[in-house]
């Protein structure tokens, strides 16, 4: 299964010279013409950096060169950041965050309320990308392989494909998320069928299209060769024409707790 990876940078790789485009602090487009679109899904499961004490993983705004891009202002004026397991823009409607194309310079740092004092430690991973006009990308928050100390965050960027199903049909990936050195697969419970397989940690399988269910199914996540279910994702019922992402993340020895192994998914179209 080919895998569609484009780049994958260390914390700590820091970039001079990064030219701001438009995009405004707390606001967002789903798509502007010949611009790059960008998701961000937080998968990194390590309990540090972190704001609060005791350690309990870092909640992180995202910054697009330079500029603050994630969160969302509410009735009360206070400001969400993206907290282990969240995604921004939300999945509902498969918005992007659009920036210029070309070398984009990516942020994760420790939110820290209004009036705080930002501590060079707070800088959770950046990067330097090439992302091309036109394209959308989904960037992930995650471990290296294998779990260092102190710990060298990645973030990981994929291509994403926004075009939609035909009628009847829905398609559908599998991201692997969770550090292990296992490699996994994705399974139809109503078809006892594999769906996606031969997944390895930090790839992406490409998107294949699949008729619409008849009823609510199960996803099942197994190590690839075993019939022993890890998590599953319950129910799916896919729409028509839609574009799925399934992704799994936590760690993977982990059946409880707010990282345990887990499989989700979000819409790119």
């Amino acid at each position: 299964m080919q895998k569609n990876i484009i780049a994958i940078l260390c914390a700590g790789a820091l970039f001079a010279g990064c030219t701001k485009n438009k995009l405004e602090e707390n606001k967002y487009w789903a798509s502007q013409p010949g611009n790059a679109n960008i998701r961000f899904i937080h998968a990194y499961n390590s309990l540090t950096p972190s704001a609060a004490t005791p350690a309990a993983g870092p909640v992180v705004d995202f910054f697009v060169n330079g500029v603050k891009v994630s969160g969302i202002v509410s009735t009360t004026a206070t400001v969400t950041a993206i907290a282990y397991g969240g995604l921004f823009p939300l999945s509902g409607n498969g918005q992007y965050v659009s920036a210029a194309p070309g070398d984009v310079a990516i942020k994760a740092a420790v939110y820290r309320a209004p009036g705080s004092t930002a501590l060079p430690t707070d800088v959770v991973a950046d990067g330097k990308f090439n992302l091309d006009a036109g394209k959308y990308y989904s960037a992930f928050l995650v471990d290296t392989l294998p779990l260092p100390a102190p710990a060298n965050v990645n973030i990981a960027v994929v291509n994403d494909d926004v075009a939609r199903a035909k009628a009847g049909f829905y398609k559908i990936r599998f991201a692997h998320m969770i550090p292990t050195t296992d490699t996994l697969e994705i399974v139809s419970k109503n078809s006892n069928s594999v769906l996606l397989s031969n997944i390895t940690y930090k790839t992406v399988s490409n998107f294949i299209e699949l008729p619409l269910n008849t009823k609510n199914d199960t996803i099942q996540l197994r190590k690839k060769g075993t019939t022993v279910v890890l998590t599953d994702q319950r129910p799916f019922f896919p729409a028509t024409e839609r574009v799925y992402t399934f992704y799994c993340r936590g760690i993977y020895t982990a059946t409880t707790g707010t990282r345990a192994r887990a499989l989700t998914f979000y819409l790119n179209q």
